[in-house]
């Protein structure tokens, strides 16, 4: 039987802003696997986006700090939040399989949207040498992946939770929520009075530092 710290997540991301959503499935990640612990690596520079996250990077990591306060082994990792040049997920892969060792699991977690874009990674077909990959999926989305990626799907996929330290993929029970960052910080913008899946200390950090303009 799996045991407890068998194993490290890690959840990267713009956070821009972090919602109930992340946080929810970074819970399922470490519940599901029965991690030791989940990492969350806001990005400083995400090389991905066309335009710059609206929050800074210490406006970013200190909305996931408030957001997994509560939360028992859900930590901040500040590595790429740090440096001052974009950062790729094959180095901080790299670097924290260097910290830890051959001896733990390292587990990916991403959504199919992003799962789908891997191509577009620097280095992407290394991924899977230094980690699993733990996807959050609906049931329709496998038909969004293209081609290059179905062999790869196909050949990795595993429907019990392997216990290999790194190469498989695994989708998680948890149906992801529909909510995006992007349509929240159109409402922040607006300044709308709606209940947002935001947590309230969050939301009063926004207030605070007006980010997205909001309540000003």
């Amino acid at each position: 039987m799996k045991t407890k710290n068998s194993g490290m997540g890690i959840f990267g991301g713009t956070f821009d802003p972090i919602h109930d959503g992340h946080v929810r499935l970074a819970c399922a990640l470490r519940d599901e696997l029965l991690l030791s612990e989940v990492r969350f690596i806001p990005a400083g520079h995400p090389y991905h986006r066309q335009v710059a996250p609206q929050a800074s990077p210490l406006q970013r990591l200190t909305m996931v700090r408030l957001a997994i306060g509560c939360e028992a082994n859900l930590v901040v990792d500040e590595r790429e939040i740090k440096q001052t040049t974009p950062a790729y997920t094959i180095k901080t892969l790299s670097n924290i399989r260097q910290e830890v060792g051959w001896q733990v699991a390292l587990w990916y977690l991403m959504g199919m949207d992003t799962f789908a874009q891997l191509t577009t990674w620097k280095k992407w077909q290394d991924l899977l040498g230094l980690t699993n990959i733990a996807v959050a999926m609906r049931v329709t989305d496998v038909s969004v992946l293209p081609n290059a990626l179905i062999p790869l799907w196909e050949k990795r996929v595993i429907d019990t939770v392997p216990e290999q330290i790194s190469g498989a993929i695994y989708c998680l029970k948890l149906l992801p929520k529909d909510i995006s960052s992007s349509h929240l910080r159109q409402i922040l913008s607006a300044g709308l009075n709606v209940q947002l899946p935001i947590c309230q200390a969050v939301l009063q950090y926004i207030a605070q530092e007006s980010i997205y303009k909001a309540f000003v």
